[in-house]
This record gives structure tokens, C-alpha cells and sequence, in this order.
């Protein structure tokens, strides 16, 4: 693992509203809010963390639908967590667990290890066409990447666990063989979690 730069918080909301805001589960959604709060989606689809009103804005979107800064996802989250953008191995990206929800732990065959459900998975070419799992891997296999998997971590990757982005996470470990080198994520280091 490298940490490439410092990240801020409202890094982290920027990165997981941007990610979320073209998922067919949580877009609609999204959009409906900023049309709610009278916002544009460009507030979404192209953030600029230095100003300080459009932080304001993403975070209580954010708030909205995934209870930030203490529910859903991120409850229980530790108060001493510093951001980073980071670059990950193939090798590294395969020990990250998912976060601790039965329906990932099932996923995964009670491991939580995401490698574990990509295998569980089969071949990406198994997978039915326009799935989320075979259009990451189609994409990959034609260089082109997910948004950013946003990732917690204890010193030295240990208990490293996906945040945000799991079936991006679980699409990209389908076919390893086409991953870059090192992998861009956004990394939240605490002393200790328990999620």
C-alpha cells in the first residue's frame, strides 16, 4: 500500500455521493434529494471540496439517505479516522472484507472476504450479460475503471474492510488479471474498528 495524499472528510462524502449517484439504487434517489434541497447534480457529478456551502450540501444528502454521519454505513465509525488516497496491489485488494452485514457475510460464504464471493461468483463470462459483476469486468478487461472503492483500515492493512463500493470491489477481483498495478482508493486509517 502507498498513501498518495491527505484526504479530508469531505473528500470521503464527495467520493461516496459520486460513486452512489450513478448506481441504479441509490441515483434516483440521490437525484430526487438534490431536486428536494434545489441543488444542481454537478454538485454531485463534478464536487469541488474547497467550497465549503457545496460540502454542506453533499453531506446532508448524504445524511438523507444513508444517515451519516452515525447511521447505516457508518455507524459505529471511529472519531479518529484520517483519510488518504491510496494505491493498493492486486494482492492487498484481495484481503479487503466486507463490512459486517449478513447479507455480505452470506455473499461471501460467511468469510466476508470479498475474493471469497468473487470465486464463490464463477467466471466473469458466467455472469448474465448486464449484470453489475460482468460489466465491471468488461469494463476492466477494456481499461476502464470503477469510481474509487472507499476503504477502512487499522495500521499496516490490518482489518481492512470496504465502506463503500463493495459490488465494484467484488466485479474487479472476478478477473485480477486485468487489474493495474496498484489500484487508486480512498483509505480511512483508525487505530481500531470494529466494523
Amino acid at each position: 500500500m502507498r498513501l498518495l495524499q491527505s484526504a479530508s472528510e469531505d473528500d470521503m462524502v464527495a467520493v461516496f455521493l459520486g460513486a452512489e449517484a450513478s448506481s441504479e439504487r441509490y441515483g434516483p434517489l440521490i437525484r430526487e434529494i438534490l431536486a428536494r434541497l434545489r441543488q444542481p447534480s454537478s454538485i454531485v457529478e463534478r464536487p469541488d471540496t474547497r467550497d465549503d456551502a457545496a460540502n454542506a450540501v453533499r453531506r446532508r444528502v448524504l445524511a438523507a439517505y444513508r444517515r451519516y454521519p452515525t447511521g447505516d454505513v457508518f455507524t459505529g465509525m471511529p472519531a479518529d479516522v484520517t483519510w488518504h488516497h491510496a494505491a493498493l496491489t492486486p494482492a492487498e485488494l484481495a484481503t479487503v472484507r466486507y463490512i459486517d452485514y449478513p447479507y455480505w457475510t452470506e455473499f461471501s460464504g460467511g468469510t466476508r472476504l470479498a475474493a471469497d464471493a468473487a470465486r464463490r461468483l464463477g467466471p466473469w463470462q458466467e455472469q448474465p450479460p448486464g449484470t453489475i459483476y460482468r460489466q465491471i469486468a468488461e469494463n476492466l478487461r477494456n481499461g476502464r475503471l470503477p469510481p474509487p472503492i472507499i476503504l477502512l483500515s487499522e495500521p499496516g492493512l490490518a482489518n481492512l474492510i470496504v465502506i463503500e463500493g463493495h459490488k465494484r470491489l467484488t466485479g474487479l477481483l472476478l478477473c485480477p488479471q486485468w487489474l493495474p498495478p496498484e489500484l487508486n482508493v480512498l483509505l480511512g486509517l483508525t487505530a481500531s474498528h470494529h466494523k
